[in-house]
């Protein structure tokens, strides 16, 4: 990405916002234990020991919205069963690669399983 430390956030965000989903897929497994939003859901980083080491919990439990839809919209009032937004990830979908397909199923390929949901094809 030709990045250097001393770029401007400007710089280094219009050089994210540039990137193609099989640009950033491309490096996801190489930053995916760095942010939480990348991390697949069984794991989670939770702190950094002595404000250095990261620690990383394991999850025993899988949240799926699907099996929880009833009681968080009881909770929030919002009824999750009407889609919204859909049509842009079928636009994402169709742009991917086979390579892209591979990375994701291989990245997350135990949280498809936990949540029972059909690998990518």
């Amino acid at each position: 990405m030709n990045i250097k430390q001393d770029d401007s956030d400007e710089y280094i965000a219009s050089k994210f916002l540039d990137m193609t989903i099989s640009d950033f897929l491309k490096i996801l497994p190489l930053v995916i234990n760095e942010d939480e939003h990348f991390m697949p859901q069984r794991t989670t980083k939770q702190w950094k020991w002595f404000n250095k080491y990261p620690i990383s919990l394991r999850i025993d439990g899988y949240f799926r919205l699907e099996d929880q839809q009833e009681y968080v919209t009881h909770l929030t009032g919002i009824d999750f069963g009407v889609k919204k937004n859909t049509g842009n990830s079928k636009k994402l979908k169709d742009s991917l690669t086979n390579m892209d397909f591979l990375i994701l199923n291989t990245v997350y390929k135990k949280d498809f399983v936990l949540g029972n949901y059909t690998m990518l094809s």
